[in-house]
């Protein structure tokens, strides 16, 4: 009897173990789509935590025609890591992302300036800007 408790509490032991060590697991980063909010600081393997997604603003739309509009952005931080390309995306539903419409205007910060064509007269089209950089894409206000 004394042999089979000490086998069940070696059993026990071993699978407090296995799941003492299942459950440790590097800290992930954040989802890396961001619906225009900044996010907090990410720190990534190397400890800097000073590295995020950039900081972009959506610029006001204008010359809007039957079929086209003129629109742009600011990005004012790179969040640490080179900023790799941006722009605006569009689209009839709120929130659009790069998924959506876009126009890719160059990289880095800094203001840029776009023109959205394809547009559809008496629709309404929802527009942000959008900057990616390693850590995913931000996105400015709607």
């Amino acid at each position: 009897m004394r042999r089979y408790f000490k086998q069940l509490g070696l059993c026990l032991l071993a699978l407090g173990m296995c799941i003492l060590f299942t459950q440790c697991e590097k800290d992930q980063l954040p989802n890396k789509e961001n619906d225009g909010m900044m996010m907090g600081n990410v720190t990534n393997d190397g400890g800097d935590t000073n590295s995020s997604l950039p900081v972009v603003s959506t610029n006001n739309v204008t010359n809007i025609t039957s079929s086209s509009a003129y629109c742009g952005g600011n990005v004012t931080s790179d969040g640490g890591s080179t900023v790799t390309t941006r722009g605006v995306c569009w689209g009839t539903s709120q929130n659009p992302t790069v998924n959506n419409s876009r126009t890719s205007n160059g990289s880095g910060t800094g203001s840029f300036n776009a023109t959205i064509n394809g547009l559809m007269s008496g629709t309404t089209y929802y527009v942000r800007a959008y900057a990616t950089n390693s850590y995913g894409t931000s996105y400015g206000a709607q």
